[in-house]
C-alpha cells in the first residue's frame, strides 16, 4: 500500500517487557512528532479519533490501542498543563488591596506600641 515504518525499526520505537505477558509499548521521540503531525493534520486535539490518526501515522504494526492510550494520555496531560498554567497566572495576580498601598498601614498596626511612643 505505501511506505510503510516498522515499529521495529528503532528509530521508530522501543518496545520493552516490563512484565512476561505484558509488553509496554514505549513512544519514541519521532513516532510521537508523527503523532502530533496527525492530530494537526486531522484539525486537532478535538477531531482526532485514533482510528484516523493510526491510518494517517501509517506505521506497521502499530495498533488502534496503543495510539487511544496515548492520545488518552496526551489529552490529560494537555488538560493538567493548562490547568497549571491558569493557577500559575491567578498565583502571580497581585491582590487589589496590595496594590492600593494597605499593605503598609497593616505593617505598621502590627507593633502598635511602637506608634503610639
Amino acid at each position: 500500500m505505501g511506505d510503510f515504518k516498522s515499529i521495529e525499526d528503532p528509530e521508530i520505537v522501543q518496545e520493552s517487557r516490563t512484565r512476561k505477558n505484558h509488553g509496554r509499548f514505549v513512544w519514541s521521540h519521532e513516532l510521537h512528532q508523527k503523532f502530533l503531525n496527525s492530530i494537526e493534520q486531522l484539525g486537532g486535539n478535538d477531531k482526532a479519533i485514533p482510528k484516523k490518526i493510526l491510518a494517517d501515522m501509517n506505521v506497521e504494526g502499530l495498533t488502534r490501542l496503543n495510539v487511544a492510550t496515548h492520545l488518552q494520555k496526551y489529552r490529560l496531560t494537555l488538560e493538567r498543563t493548562t490547568e497549571a498554567q491558569q493557577l500559575n497566572m491567578a498565583t502571580r495576580q497581585v491582590p487589589s488591596f496590595i496594590q492600593q498601598g494597605h499593605h503598609q498601614n497593616s505593617s505598621n498596626s502590627a507593633n502598635p506600641s511602637e506608634s503610639r511612643t
